[in-house]
């Protein structure tokens, strides 16, 4: 039997306890991977050498000082330890060409390791409650990763109150909501660099759109 693709996987601390929701495992197990989970003070050159992929999670705001802006009042859960080690994380796994798939806070992290920024505080974005539901369409741009998948509109879910600024580079925009709002990202001449502002993990369960996307991430995973 082949092995399962490797993915690392990475997870919230609180300064005492390491925490992943379990909906990010069960997407990437259902998808044929393995979610392998890995310490902040973990050496990150001795882990690329087994991975075949990387899932940046969800969690709380990245300092702003990282992507060269001002602290705004409404920033918060910042988590300096978690934040260096998943930019370098996101860098190492682009330098060696692993396929990433970054989510909510993820695609957050994607983008400032690549010189983006983000915009601090969105309206109308935050249904922290409401996770599981579709809760706004969202469109996608043709010839994209994610158009593929779910076609030129789809409905998602939404528990963030930043968003996308300047991309960084490499990074195009892909998916919008209505209002505007990036969705989601994709890197040109990579089979598989993809960062979304939603929790496909939370709806793959009952939705095929966001199931087949972890598919797609896992099977570019499964290449190398």
């Amino acid at each position: 039997m082949a092995a399962k693709p490797r993915i690392l996987t990475t997870i919230a601390f609180d300064g005492e306890k390491y925490t992943l929701n379990r909906d990010y495992a069960a997407a990437v197990a259902e998808a044929g991977g393995l979610a392998c989970l890995f310490a902040y003070d973990a050496d990150l050159k001795e882990i690329f050498g087994f991975a075949d992929g990387l899932l940046v999670t969800g969690g709380g705001d990245i300092e702003p000082s990282l992507y060269r802006e001002a602290l705004n009042p409404r920033t918060d859960g910042i988590q300096p330890e978690r934040d260096a080690f998943e930019i370098e994380a996101c860098k190492m796994a682009l330098e060696t060409r692993l396929p990433v798939m970054a989510i909510c806070r993820g695609i957050q992290v994607l983008n400032v390791a690549l010189g983006g920024t983000l915009v601090q505080h969105v309206d109308g974005h935050a249904f922290y409650g409401r996770k599981k539901e579709l809760v706004h369409e969202a469109r996608a741009a043709e010839s994209s990763i994610i158009y593929g998948i779910f076609g030129g509109e789809f409905g998602v879910n939404s528990t963030h109150h930043q968003a996308l600024g300047r991309l960084g580079a490499g990074l195009a925009a892909c998916a919008w909501a209505g209002d505007g709002v990036i969705e989601g990202v994709e890197m040109a001449g990579r089979e598989f660099v993809v960062g979304v502002q939603w929790h496909p993990e939370a709806l793959q369960s009952e939705h095929a759109g966001h199931r087949a996307l972890f598919r797609k991430f896992v099977a570019a995973a499964a290449k190398l």
